[in-house]
């Protein structure tokens, strides 16, 4: 992803370590918000970030 407002490198986030099965993944920020297949039938919502790198996935409750 690249942040075209400030000018800075781009950041790169590899989410083959969480699995597969994301449906759609888009760039918000310094995150990437994907969707994913749950046991229910639904989709779980991730908010997917790599904070000092370290690779977290965070799924959205409510």
């Amino acid at each position: 992803m690249y942040d075209m407002a400030t000018g800075a490198e781009p950041s790169v986030i590899d989410i083959s370590a969480l699995g597969e099965g994301f449906d759609r993944a888009r760039g918000t920020g310094s995150a990437l918000v994907a969707t994913k297949p749950n046991a229910t039938g639904g989709h779980d919502i991730h908010v997917i970030s790599k904070p000092q790198d370290t690779l977290v996935d965070d799924t959205v409750t409510g």
